[in-house]
């Protein structure tokens, strides 16, 4: 083990060290002062180890889970300012938050309080959500409040304990981990689990129990509400924060917040698919990702046994990686299992780009597409094409129902599997599919061209459609929206590409098209 830095030593050209506070094996924390910010005390970070290979890998982490919040000031987040690298350690500086002078364990909780960390922990998590940063640990340890006040910051966050994980150091499981061992709850994103352990810090708090005394390990259920009541008010938006079906949870801290101010938006409901779904969502991303080798083919990067994605909702994803939106979030948004949105009337193909468009999600970045296939037309658009509003009109001798609207819309999604990865089974994605969204997935260079090329594939975890809702239909063509929840990996190469694996949850708007006497999906687009 390197000796710790000595105290009177600046690093970075600012950050002068006053004392070591905390240490393992490969890390190490200091308390600094920053001589550019007139001796502000900071806490700085210090991570080193011997596998050059594995730094990489911290860097990457940080680049993805951190460095969007440098800089970035919330008063309910403790604020972070500086990555660097000197000596071949790396240091992350940040704002100092002394555990010893922290209340939050030492007076009770009233309703008044709990109400007020919920809001201003949901505030925070709202804003790191919206830059695509997610805590990973939020835990009654990693919520700070200032002596005498109701003023609570959130801090600690999960990469830190994944960094000490890549490094060889212990560390403690995180809370989410904890709760999903002791109960058996389902997480489907690194935004659920933020939410889900938000709720549980606070029923902990306010009832003083631990985690082994609330939950009941036959139903999942979180029986805080044995121990202490609430307004109805509160007790509905910690009862939904619970909720057992993960699609029963708030979508979003968002939603949540405006539920708790008591101004909450309809939510559509969803049902989850009667198959059983186990978790897709890793504690320690990694950049290589374990295969299990009865399924991969290490020559050629796909599964052997296409039965495997056809045939199973949870595919096993293998430690896929936390990033849970990646830099690729419009177009991932756009279309995950599906394409850019196109009505067959004459106005709309009037203004339609002639320019060749590239497949939505599961379908890589088209400024990727370009590249490989080294076309020399004009790069393909990315926009999707206007879909109209139009009035909800009652249906007349129409035959497609919602059950059936929504059966085919899951039929999709249940093959999507096959069309993404081995065996790429184009004549699958033409049973259900139609029109430009076939076209971009069958074509020359397009999705699945590009995935063979690029030996690449997806997986996919959690999924779910619920019940949709007709905006117009007639004999030949409906459009009906609904909720469509689905989380999926990207494979390249037998490693995880980050960018390209993300959970969704929007509501789709979908064009349905009769075709030979079949409804078929022809567009969709993500509102």
């Amino acid at each position: 083990m390197k000796p710790p830095l000595s105290s009177g030593l600046t690093l970075g050209d600012r950050y002068t060290v006053v004392r070591i506070l905390d240490q393992d094996q490969s890390s190490r924390v200091y308390l600094v002062e920053d001589e550019a910010n007139g001796g502000k005390i900071l806490l700085m970070r210090e991570f080193f180890g011997e596998n050059p290979n594995i730094f990489q890998e911290i860097r990457m982490l940080l680049q993805t889970q951190l460095s969007p919040l440098l800089g970035f000031k919330h008063p309910h987040l403790q604020q972070f300012y500086e990555t660097f690298v000197q000596d071949e350690n790396l240091y992350v500086v940040e704002a100092y938050l002394d555990d010893n002078v922290n209340s939050l364990f030492r007076d009770g909780f009233s309703e008044d309080l709990i109400t007020s960390l919920l809001q201003q922990m949901l505030t925070a998590l709202n804003q790191i959500h919206q830059v695509n940063v997610y805590h990973r640990n939020v835990s009654p340890t990693a919520i700070f409040q200032l002596p005498n006040t109701e003023y609570f910051e959130l801090k600690d966050f999960g990469v830190f304990q994944n960094i000490r994980t890549l490094l060889g150091s212990v560390a403690m499981p995180k809370y989410g981990d904890q709760i999903k061992e002791l109960s058996g709850i389902t997480f489907y994103s690194d935004k659920d689990t933020d939410l889900y352990s938000l709720a549980v810090t606070a029923v902990s708090l306010f009832t003083g129990k631990s985690l082994t005394d609330l939950f009941d390990p036959d139903t999942k259920a979180c029986i805080w509400e044995r121990y202490r009541l609430v307004s109805d008010r509160l007790a509905n938006v910690i009862n939904k924060m619970l909720a057992v079906d993960p699609v029963a949870r708030f979508s979003s801290a968002a939603a949540a917040l405006e539920a708790l101010s008591g101004n909450p938006q309809p939510i559509p409901t969803v049902k989850p698919f009667n198959q059983y779904v186990s978790p897709a969502i890793a504690t320690v991303p990694s950049i290589y990702a374990p295969t299990n080798e009865s399924s991969y083919n290490s020559q050629n990067g796909y599964a052997q046994n296409p039965s495997e994605f056809t045939n199973n909702w949870q595919t096993q994803v293998v430690d896929p990686t936390g990033k849970s939106q990646g830099n690729n979030q419009g177009l991932i948004a756009l279309g995950v299992g599906g394409g850019v949105m196109l009505l067959a009337i004459a106005a709309t193909l009037a203004t339609r780009d002639p320019r060749p468009q590239v497949a939505s999600t599961p379908t890589p970045a088209p400024t990727v597409v370009v590249t490989v296939t080294s076309q020399p037309t004009s790069q393909p658009s990315t926009q999707p094409t206007d879909i109209p509003n139009p009035a909800p009109t009652s249906p007349q001798n129409v035959s497609l129902t919602e059950d059936e609207a929504k059966q085919l819309i899951i039929n999709w999604q249940n093959v999507k599997p096959s069309v993404f990865a081995f065996p790429f089974d184009r004549q699958l994605a033409a049973r259900y599919t139609t029109g430009s969204l076939l076209q971009d997935i069958v074509k020359p260079n397009g999705s699945i061209d590009w995935l063979r090329q690029n030996n690449s594939y997806y997986k996919y975890g959690f999924r779910s459609v619920g019940a949709p809702r007709f905006i117009s239909k007639d004999d030949f063509q409906a459009i009906v929206e609904v909720r469509l929840i689905e989380q999926y990996t990207m494979y390249r190469n037998g490693r995880v590409i980050e960018s390209e694996s993300d959970y969704y949850d929007k509501v789709v708007r979908f064009v349905l098209r009769k075709e030979d006497g079949s409804w078929k999906i022809s567009d969709r687009k993500s509102l």
